[in-house]
């Protein structure tokens, strides 16, 4: 990333301990443009049950993915969490959505609540869990469930949804930065990525579209669209919001990049925004607070790492693992010198990855 591809800070409101508090009120509906070719109905009569291993078998040949922004095949997950050693198992179905600016996680919990919970059993039937958890924001509306699903209402702190994170709020477990959570027994799909587990196993389609937020911050607006993977975000933004720009797209609205005539729809892309430029007043005075290091949900040593890059000494940040980085943005939204740290601390990890 360049600093053209920056966080769209300017629309993101978050108090000063960072509860999150997104750029646009949630607005409770139901409705979802769908700009794919393939009609899905909230309504959906399910076949009886498949083995485990048609179950898991299914999710492989559809290729479902990750949907909460990483994009990994969920078959290869599942199946390292069901060969783990691990003596209890969790499944932790992550609603949360970390990033202030999404609200499509929401939607879909309100619009096919049946299909998500079907696919919560097809996957209860490959793996016996001890505990399955529903995690939600703490202001989402209800979500009935059967009796051996927990909800768990997640505080409002940013990134509280990140998978890390989201394991030491429900199993005060802290996983280190080395540790897979899968094969430590721990699974943790994306809300989307069961609904389409629910799609590939029970209506046999692939996984080659997805929900994403579509925002125009300048006005205040927001929706959820169904996209194609490899369709142009320049086609979406225009047949949902015609004319706005600049236009940006990404995981959400902390890692957003500005999208260009060529740019499309991956697995990792969750929203595409209009939004301003965001300006960075780099500062040379850091005033050493250490609200970098503070706030960090990784505790990384912000400013010595962004220090080193400032000097040219990349090789010596290695030292304080930029690797954990998770690029949450937060060092960057608050600092007071204006700097755009995050971008040092991910130079640093590159530097480290490519040693």
């Amino acid at each position: 990333y360049l600093f053209d591809k920056t966080p769209l800070f300017q629309d993101l409101k978050l108090p000063v301990r960072l509860k999150i508090k997104p750029p646009i009120p949630f607005d409770n509906y139901n409705e979802i443009i769908d700009l794919t070719k393939q009609n899905i109905s909230p309504e959906t009569r399910f076949p009886e049950p498949q083995s485990p291993s048609e179950i898991l078998n299914a999710i492989r040949d559809k290729a479902v993915f990750g949907c909460g922004g990483g994009g990994f095949p969920a078959s290869v997950k599942i199946e390292t969490v069901l060969n783990s050693s691990a003596p209890d198992k969790f499944f932790i179905i992550n609603a949360v959505e970390c990033d202030p600016g999404l609200i499509h996680d929401k939607i879909l919990l309100g619009k096919y609540p049946d299909k998500i919970r079907m696919g919560i059993s097809l996957i209860s039937r490959i793996i016996p869990f001890k505990k399955i958890i529903l995690a939600v924001k703490d202001n989402l509306i209800d979500f009935n469930t059967d009796k051996n699903i927990e909800i768990f209402k997640s505080f409002p702190f940013y990134p509280a949804g990140s998978e890390r994170a989201l394991i030491k709020q429900i199993l005060n477990r802290k996983i280190q930065s080395k540790e897979i959570p899968a094969e430590l027994g721990i699974l943790v799909l994306n809300v989307q990525t069961v609904l389409a587990i629910t799609e590939a196993v029970i209506e046999n389609r692939k996984a080659v579209t997805k929900y994403i937020t579509v925002a125009n911050f300048k006005q205040k607006q927001n929706t959820v669209v169904r996209a194609s993977l490899g369709d142009k975000v320049s086609d979406i933004i225009n047949k949902v919001y015609p004319d706005g720009y600049p236009v940006f797209y990404g995981g959400g609205i902390m890692l957003a990049r500005q999208a260009d005539e060529d740019s499309v729809i991956d697995k990792s892309t969750s929203i595409i925004a209009i939004s301003d430029f965001t300006s960075f007043k780099e500062s040379p005075q850091c005033s050493h607070c250490g609200s970098c290091m503070k706030y960090c949900p990784e505790h990384l040593e912000v400013n010595r790492i962004a220090d080193s890059i400032d000097r040219n000494k990349i090789t010596s940040t290695h030292k304080f693992a930029p690797e954990r980085c998770v690029s949450c943005g937060i060092c960057s939204y608050i600092c007071p010198a204006g700097r755009n740290l995050m971008r040092r601390v991910q130079t640093a990890a590159e530097s480290l990855q490519n040693a």
